[in-house]
Parts: structure tokens; C-alpha cells; sequence
């Protein structure tokens, strides 16, 4: 395997790195070797998981050959030391190797690293673990199937006490020796042989145990084809593995972290998939116990109660199990009372705004004076109205009040070293309800909110600052309201709640101290991710100081992807999606006409993300009943008629066959291919490979804003604005409530943008259904603002999509890229070709309605002509597609355009780059000429930024007045037409061509390479020229 050197370290790397992928690995190595915290974006397809592994074993490996004292670890301390390990091993030694933590959002997202890892040499020296919950991992026949993960936990218990689990007792058997432990091979459990002696070289250190590269689906089938358990086996030997995978959920969640099996002190920790860190972090923060839960809860002891007492009828138990069952008994009815207290407490507290607790601080106080201690002010729903009467905010520390008003305190809940608390009592009556089918979903939803709450006790300097105790009027088909929450997942549907009761929240609005918390120890921390942009206000929004920052570049050229904002539909009407707006039929029309325009122009596969599911809904409603009000053909059926249609299911389960059967439509060439309508937020936005001929083109529709209305948001905003002099700031500004609002809907968009673009071959375009998103272009991914313009007319962005396929198409379907670009190279920066175009003149006539507006500009015969010409040399279909169909059957929509060949005919097979472009003038041209050449390209970016109208953030767009705005474009094409004469005269004079025909050539491949808006007028004024020139004087 070839080995690079960065930094002064010797990296193993499969192939030569792109740059961007050594300016990766170089940033990685960088905050090992400092010790420091990193955050680095690099885009979707690049190698960025590959580049990180390597990087990551190269260092450690480094270190670990020259000196193994100073990258040791110790194992988590145990107190008091019972000389024992898992389950019954001695503790390892004292000093084991560097560990690296890799962690991501889910396994299934860790399976694909695991594969990346496999493919590197690091793989045969390095040992691993992954570690999965039982839901993952059990292959236990009867406690695989229990419903509920304490089910599991609890019948796992009681199988390996009675000794009736063979799958553990042949691990517990394994590894009972520590030294065996220590030199166990995969080949011993079904893994897999091991590796043999000729992978390592002279002196090079082999690990005392090698397991191969495996993930959870490969543990499973080996648990099951050879008999043992890959959960427990998995804890053991994470132990003193050098590299852990793991979702990280496992860390954020305090009752996950506190069971993992190793310390993270001195670990290396990544976290891959970072962009969905905050969300987790206020997940994991924020619980909420609603009426039905409490209510279930009381049931559920009730049932353990009477199972307690049918053992005991059984006559089967001794004395000493009777008199346990016995205390059972008495603390199950314990809990039951402070249940119904706790109850009360909550309706009291609710129905008199806060007073109650009020009353109950002042009396602790000795306090005379009435002022409300506990009422937080709540920002108001969008619309105004006031705050609701359905929802109560307190501070963070009434919780304790509330919890203590029942008889539930922190010292009764975790008891003392002697004597069990209230939260052992509660672990027994989930035990004594595992074998039912049932469950005890109540009882889990108390466990997590009271573990969230008293875990939080002493976490923060001011609890009052950072949570919020949150009371909400629940209906019962309502479970949890947070935007954020787990309160929802563990709640279970009743019809039997009263209407008026309430359910407590407990809400962090501060993730900072929850990732502190998580981080606390680690030698490194790198959070990378695809999505990070903007960096600055993700690293605001987290509140840690970053070291190591970097905005990675893409490794494919501008000319793999095209990007569009489209402001309009076919028919002029307005695209904006916002709330007041998006339930209209001219809008639903709009959009559904114009992603069937557009999609007769994309091959294969064709992604649509909508910002909710109600937003996807209410449009595919629609577009099946009609096809507006003078058609008979509904859009749905001119859609299917077109490619295959799929929509993303809300049932997770049945999402693989949706992918499995859209895939294997979007496979078919020619007219055919697939549609899919899915969610920002969803599955598929995220997770999902839809590589080459799966994803051509992703369009979002509208902003995926999260609701204003809300109390979570609203809570969020008001958090974030109030503690924003406290946090770094951002570009010399504040980061706001606001701030955080717009980011958290631009981080969904980019992820859903990412889906087109997903190695260095593919190429796809994206299109963003929005006006808004001319106002946000900073929040987008900088990989794609790149080659993003926005389009005034959808007659633009059809032309702009046609053009853009055509080049692939004419190389038969192949991506055909130029040589990898050398380490250091000084080409020339693409980026002077393409760029962001936030205003466009109606230079463009693909239709008839652009054409009008061309004619504006100069209503004289030669710009008539000009047009006409346009119309026969860039588009070959009709010119007057409407934008509807205005009669039955329906008329054609815009039919697929081609471009002709004399607009696009290059002097090579295939699409050209830029730097291939740059290249062959060059080497056609003297070095002034090809100075000269240079200072066009430069012009090109002058005028590109004399057309744009960026306002900025917050700033409400420049209104032109009409008359403004015609004189201003009379000027501009005048200034252009100076430009194109200057250019074809530098191609007449100064490139060295043996006919005529092969300067034109060059002259109009020259063209393509501007921006489209520039293209069709350049076009227009050759036709123009040429015409004078064949004119009698």
C-alpha cells in the first residue's frame, strides 16, 4: 500500500491523496499532535472517512513505536475494587494501549466506516470493538423478542443467573483467563482465521489479540451460526481494544455512558456525523413525563405487586425469598403513594400559574413578600395572541420543589452505600415485569425522567439558567410537545386521561455543558461531518473552543454539479414556500408543474425533499385530484406517466423496500427513472447513498424552518439571544436565538444537498425551490455556492438543467474528468469561470415569455433576429411550452431540449474542464496572449459581481424601479457586446490554429465555460456579428 508523508507522518493510504484529502489529514494531525479540539467539514464523497481512519492509526502508531509510555491509558477505576472485571475476569493491566473512540450517529452509519476501515492496512495491526445495545447484539431466542429494552435487560439477568443462556456460558467459559482474554482469536468464536506473521515486517508489534474487521450484522450471524454472545463478548474485549466504534448516543445519554465497559480519559474521540450533535445533545437533555405515563406507572406496580404475591401463594419460596418478596412488596406499594403525590403536585402547581411553589420557597424561605419566584416569561407564538394557558415555564430549580412536594429527593432516589434507593425499588418491579409481554413502558418513562433530573443536580452552577421546568394541558391522544425530548418515545397512547392534566417537563437548553460533560478527559476531540457550514455558528451554537477548524474543498471539478435558486414556476407564479403561502393552489400548481418540467430533462433517479411531511403531503394530495383548472390530466398522472413515483414512508420498517424498488427504477436510461418525494429531517436526507444514476438531481422545496410556534423553539431562541454576550462571537456579531433558527433549517438543507454529490466521479445538479434562499446563501455548504446561481424565470433553470445534462450526454454517458490535480499545483482556480449570480438579465430566451422580455431591452429588428437565432442554435424544442396545460387533453409541457452542435461542438470527446480548457490555450497562445486571456476571465468575475443583488442578512431585497432597470441592462449588453469583440479578436489574432473553423470552435467552447446567463447573450452577439459582417457595405 503506498505510504505518504504529512506533517512527519508516514501515512499508509490506499491511493495518491487529493489535495483536498492531504489538507484533511494534515488538519487531524494537527490536533493530535497538539493535543487539541478540531472541527472539520469535509463534503460528502470526498474520502473523509478513509482519510480520517488513517490518519488517526498513522499517529497513533507513530507515537506507539517510539514511545509506549507516554500514549498509555488507565481503565475506568472501580471503587471499591473487587479485583474482577466483566462478568467475573480479572481487571486488565494497569497501562494498555492509546484508544481511539470513533463514534456516529447510528450502526448503520458505523458499518460503513467499519467497511472504509477494512479496506486500509490499519485493519491487520489494530485491535476493535464495536459496541451495540441487546437490541442489537442478543441472540437469545425468547429475550431477543421482548418488547421493550428493559424487558431484555431484565430477562438477560435472570437467563444468565439460572445458567440457561449457552450463548454466554461459552463466553463466560472463553474468557475466564485473562491471558486467554488477551490472545483470543476471531477464529476461536466464527469470526474468521487471523491474520498470519508475514502482515508485519521485522519488529514491528503485533497485537496480543486480533479479531477481524467485523460490524454488528457480522457479530450477530457469528453469535448465531457458532453459539455465543456477541454482546458481552464485545464489552469484554472493548477492554483493551485500540479503536471502539459506537453510535454516540451511547455517550450523551449519562445512563448509557456511565455503563460503558472503558474510560474515555485519554482517548482519542471522533465524532463522524457531527452536524446532528446538537439535536442529540438536547435529546439526551430533555425529558418529559406525561399523565398517561405516571398513570400506567401506578398500574404497572399494581401488576408487579400481585406477581410478588402469586410466588408466594405458590408455596415454592423459602423464608429468606419470602421475606424478600415481602419488602418488594412494601416498596412497590411506597412508590404507588408517591406517584399519586406526585400527581397532585403536578395539577397544583399547574392550576395555580406557579404560586404553589411559590408558596412553598417563601415558607422555606421565611419570606413575606409575594413576588413570583418561579414564573419564567415565555416569548409569544408567532401571529401574537399571548402565551397559551395551556403551557407553565418555571426555572430550572423548581423541579426539586416539585419532586420534593411528593417525597422525591436525590438522596432518597440514589440511596446509600447500605441500603437501596428509590430508583433500586423501581429496577426491582421492572424485573419483576420482565417476563411480560406488556412491558413496563411506564415505569421506564419515570426511570429515564427521574435519571435525567437528578443526574442534572450538581451538573450545572445555575440550574435556573440553563433548564426549564416546563408544564403543558395534555389531551389524551397528545404525548410529548417538545421539539426536542424523549418524553414522547416513552409515553404511552391512552383514551382514559382527563384532559386537563399536564405533563412535566424538564428541558437543558444548555448543550454545552452536556458535550463538556461527554469530552471531559480526552487526550483529542475531532467532530467532523459533511454539513458543518457555517463553522463559526456551529461552533457558537456548541459554546467549545475549537482549535483546529477547516472548511474542506470538494475533490470533483465546478463543472460535476449545477446549482440553482428558482424563484418562480413555469406560469410566473411565486415559489415561496412560507407558511402563508404553501397551502395555496397557485403555489401547490406552481410547484408541481415545475418539477414536471424539470424532470423531463434529468435522467434516472430525481430526489424531491419537502420541509414537513404535512408541507409533502397537501401537495401529492393535490397534484392527485387535479392538474389545475383547465386540465383534466392530474399532475400525479403526467408524473407517473414521466418516471416512476415514490414517496417516503412515515413507517421506518417499510423504507428499504422504497429505496430497494426506487433504485432499481432510477437505473433505467432514456425517459424513464424514478421520483422520490421525501422529508428534510427524514431518513433519507441523511444516511441514504444515492450515488450516480440514483440521484441526478435534488431539489428542496422551500425551507425547512423548524415551527415557530413551537415552546421548545421558542424557549431555544430566547435561551440562546439571552446568553449570547457569553458565547464567542460570530464575524464580530452576536449569535442569537435567530441565528440558531436559520441554521438549524439550513444544516437540514445541506445534508439533503449532499445527497447528489457522492464520490469524485458522480455529478448531478440541485435545485432550490425558494426567492428566500437568495437571502441565505452563506448558511449553504461552501462546496456548492460555488456554482450556484439563481434564475429569475423557470424558463432559465429548464434551459440552464438541459445544458447542463447535454455535456454529460455527449460523452455517452460516461463521466469523463480530467488527471488528478498534483500536490501544489498552481492550475488555474476553476472558480474564475462560475460563481454565486443573485440577479440574472432576460437574456436568456428559452421560451416565448423570456423572449418578450428579452425584446424589452431593445425592441429593433436586430435584437428580434438575435433572438430568433438563439431559439434555432441553443434550443432545439418548441418555444412556446406552456407554462400549464391551457386546454384538453392537456398540452405539451416543456419537452426535453437538446443542444445543438454548433453551440456546443468541442474540439474534444467528452465535457472539457476548465483546467483542460486553460491548458490547451496555453499551449496555443504566446505568454502575453495567454496573459491577455487571464485578464478576460478576470473581466468575466467583474461583471458576474456588477449583476449580483446580495442583501445582507436580514435586510429586505432592493426593489429596481422597471425604467432603472431596463437602462441598466441596455448598458450592461453594451458593455458585454465591447467584451465579445475584444474576445474574438484574440482568438483571430492571438491562438495559433491551422483553419478558421477550429478558432470559432474555441470561441464558442470558450463560452460555455461562463455563466449561463452570459452564454446566450454571447451567442446572440456573434450570430449579430457574423450577420454584419456577411452585410453589403
Amino acid at each position: 500500500m503506498p505510504c505518504i508523508r504529512i506533517n512527519d507522518v508516514e501515512i499508509q493510504f490506499p491511493f495518491e491523496p487529493y489535495s483536498a484529502q492531504a489538507e484533511y489529514m494534515s488538519s487531524v494531525l494537527t490536533t493530535l499532535s497538539t493535543s487539541g479540539q478540531a472541527l472539520l467539514e469535509s463534503p460528502t464523497g470526498t474520502g473523509k472517512t478513509l482519510c480520517l481512519l488513517c490518519s488517526t492509526c498513522a499517529w497513533v502508531k507513530q507515537q506507539r513505536d517510539t514511545s509506549n509510555a507516554s500514549i498509555s491509558f488507565k481503565p475506568i477505576p472501580r471503587q471499591p475494587s473487587s479485583g474482577k472485571g466483566v462478568m467475573g475476569q480479572p481487571e486488565p493491566p494497569a497501562v494498555m494501549p492509546m484508544r481511539i473512540v470513533y463514534t456516529s450517529r447510528t450502526h448503520a452509519q458505523l458499518a460503513q466506516v467499519i467497511r472504509e476501515f477494512k479496506k486500509t492496512s490499519y485493519a491487520s495491526t489494530f485491535t476493535m470493538a464495536v459496541l451495540g445495545s441487546r437490541e442489537h447484539l442478543c441472540v437469545h431466542n425468547s429475550v431477543s423478542k421482548m418488547t421493550s429494552a428493559q424487558s431484555m435487560n431484565s430477562a438477560c439477568s435472570s437467563v444468565r443467573g439460572e445458567q440457561q443462556c449457552r450463548f454466554y456460558n461459552k463466553i463466560q467459559f472463553q474468557l475466564g483467563n485473562p491471558q486467554r482474554l488477551r490472545t483470543l482469536s476471531g477464529a476461536d468464536i466464527g469470526l474468521g482465521a487471523t491474520d498470519d506473521h508475514s502482515n508485519y515486517s521485522e519488529g514491528e508489534r503485533r497485537p496480543s489479540m486480533l479479531s477481524p474487521v467485523h460490524d454488528v450484522e457480522d457479530l450477530v450471524k457469528a453469535g448465531r451460526s457458532v453459539g455465543f454472545c456477541p454482546y458481552f463478548y464485545e464489552r469484554a474485549v472493548s477492554r483493551d481494544a485500540e479503536i471502539v466504534f459506537l453510535p454516540y448516543t451511547y455517550l450523551f445519554d449519562p445512563s448509557v455512558r456511565k455503563q460503558l465497559p472503558f474510560s474515555l480519559e485519554d482517548s482519542i474521540l471522533i465524532i463522524d456525523e457531527a452536524h446532528n450533535l446538537p439535536s442529540v445533545l438536547s435529546g439526551s437533555a430533555n425529558t418529559n413525563l406525561h399523565p398517561v405515563a405516571i398513570a400506567q406507572a401506578m398500574r404497572e406496580l399494581s401488576v408487579a405487586i400481585e406477581t410478588l404475591r402469586n410466588e408466594v401463594r405458590g408455596g415454592e419460596l423459602d423464608r429468606e425469598r419470602e421475606i424478600q418478596h415481602a419488602a418488594k412488596e412494601e416498596g412497590f406499594s411506597v412508590w404507588k403513594l408517591l406517584l399519586a403525590r406526585l400527581e397532585d403536585t403536578i395539577d397544583t402547581t399547574a392550576q395555580s400559574k406557579g404560586k404553589h411553589i411559590d408558596a412553598l420557597r417563601r415558607q422555606s424561605a421565611g419570606a413575606a413578600n409575594d413576588e413570583a419566584m418561579t414564573r419564567i416569561a415565555v416569548p409569544p407564538p408567532p401571529g401574537g395572541g399571548g402565551v397559551s394557558n395551556e403551557e407553565l415555564v418555571l426555572c430550572g430549580s423548581s423541579i426539586f420543589d416539585i419532586l420534593r412536594s411528593a417525597d422525591l429527593t436525590a438522596g432518597n432516589w440514589r440511596g446509600s452505600a447500605t441500603e437501596g434507593g428509590l430508583g433500586e425499588v423501581l429496577n426491582q418491579a421492572m424485573g419483576a415485569l420482565s417476563t411480560s409481554d406488556a412491558g413496563c413502558p411506564g415505569l421506564q418513562a419515570l426511570q429515564a425522567f427521574l435519571t435525567n433530573v437528578f443526574e442534572t443536580e450538581g451538573s450545572f452552577t445555575d440550574v435556573d439558567e440553563n433548564c426549564r421546568v416546563v408544564l403543558q394541558a395534555t389531551t389524551p391522544a397528545q404525548g410529548s410537545t417538545s421539539y426536542y425530548g424523549r418524553g414522547g418515545k416513552h409515553a404511552p397512547s391512552s383514551t382514559t386521561a382527563a384532559s386537563t392534566s399536564w405533563t412535566l417537563g424538564f428541558w437543558s437548553l444548555n448543550t454545552t455543558s452536556s458535550m463538556l460533560r461527554a469530552i471531559h478527559g480526552t487526550r483529542a476531540l475531532i467532530l467532523t461531518s459533511g454539513t458543518l457550514s457555517p463553522m463559526d455558528h456551529f461552533a457558537a451554537e456548541l459554546g467549545v473552543p475549537f482549535d483546529v477548524t477547516l472548511v474542506g474543498k470538494h475533490v470533483i471539478r465546478p463543472n460535476q454539479v449545477m446549482c440553482s435558486i428558482l424563484a418562480k414556476g413555469p406560469s410566473g407564479a411565486s415559489l415561496n414556500a412560507s407558511y402563508a403561502f404553501r397551502g395555496s393552489e397557485e403555489y401547490r400548481l406552481a410547484l408541481g408543474y415545475s418539477i414536471l418540467n424539470l424532470a423531463r430533462n434529468v435522467p434516472n433517479g430525481v430526489l424531491v425533499f419537502f420541509p414537513s411531511y404535512a408541507a409533502m403531503n397537501g401537495a401529492l394530495e393535490m397534484w392527485k385530484m387535479t392538474g389545475g383548472p383547465q386540465c383534466d390530466v392530474t399532475i400525479w398522472s403526467q408524473l407517473s406517466e414521466l418516471k416512476s413515483l415514490f414517496v417516503e414512508p412515515s413507517d421506518g420498517g417499510e423504507l428499504p423496500l422504497v429505496i430497494q424498488n426506487f433504485q432499481q427504477c432510477a437505473e433505467k436510461d432514456g425517459r424513464g427513472g424514478a421520483l422520490l418525494f421525501a422529508v428534510c429531517r427524514g431518513k433519507i436526507s441523511e444516511g441514504v447513498d444515492f450515488s450516480d444514476k440514483h440521484g441526478r438531481c435534488v431539489m428542496v422545496v422551500g425551507i425547512p424552518y423548524a415551527n415557530q410556534g413551537d415552546l421548545f423553539v421558542r424557549l431555544k431562541r430566547q435561551y440562546i439571544t439571552l446568553s449570547a454576550p457569553r458565547r464567542p462571537k460570530v464575524r464580530g456579531k452576536l449569535f442569537t436565538g435567530d441565528d440558531w433558527y436559520r441554521q438549524e433549517a439550513l444544516r437540514s438543507v445541506n445534508q439533503a444537498i449532499g445527497r447528489v454529490i457522492r464520490h469524485k466521479d458522480d455529478f448531478g445538479c440541485v435545485v432550490l425551490g425558494d426567492p428566500r434562499y437568495v437571502q441565505l446563501v452563506d448558511g449553504l455548504s461552501a462546496w456548492i455556492t460555488t456554482s450556484l446561481e439563481r434564475h429569475e424565470t423557470f424558463g432559465e433553470t429548464y434551459a440552464a438543467v438541459a445544458q447542463f445534462f447535454h455535456r454529460w450526454k455527449r460523452g455517452g454517458g460516461a463521466v469523463q474528468l480530467d488527471k488528478r490535480q498534483p500536490l501544489g499545483s498552481d492550475a488555474p482556480n476553476s472558480g474564475d469561470f462560475r460563481g454565486v449570480t443573485t440577479m440574472v438579465p432576460a437574456v436568456a430566451p428559452a421560451t416565448a415569455k423570456q423572449a418578450d422580455a428579452f425584446l424589452e431591452l431593445d425592441k429593433g429588428r436586430r435584437k428580434a433576429e438575435a433572438h430568433a437565432h438563439m431559439q434555432q442554435e441553443v434550443v432545439s424544442g418548441p418555444s412556446d411550452a406552456p407554462a400549464r396545460p391551457a386546454q384538453k387533453p392537456p398540452a405539451a409541457v416543456f419537452e426535453k431540449q437538446e443542444v445543438s452542435s454548433a453551440a456546443t461542438t468541442s474540439p474534444h470527446p467528452g465535457p472539457m474542464s476548465s483546467m483542460e480548457f486553460c491548458e490547451m490555450i496555453k499551449r496555443h497562445t504566446s505568454a502575453e496572449g495567454y496573459a491577455t486571456f487571464r485578464g478576460f476571465l478576470a473581466e468575466v468575475a467583474a461583471m458576474k459581481r456588477e449583476r449580483m443583488v446580495t442583501p445582507s442578512s436580514g435586510e429586505a431585497p432592493k426593489v429596481v424601479d422597471a425604467a432603472e432597470k431596463k437602462q441598466s441592462d441596455a448598458a450592461f449588453i453594451a458593455k458585454f457586446s465591447e467584451f465579445t469583440n475584444r474576445v474574438v479578436a484574440f482568438f483571430e489574432s492571438s491562438y495559433t490554429s491551422d483553419t478558421m473553423a477550429e478558432k470559432k470552435k474555441m470561441m464558442l467552447l470558450f463560452g460555455e465555460f461562463l455563466p449561463p446567463v452570459f452564454q446566450s447573450l454571447l451567442i446572440a452577439l456573434l450570430r449579430k456579428r457574423r450577420r454584419d459582417e456577411d452585410t453589403p457595405a
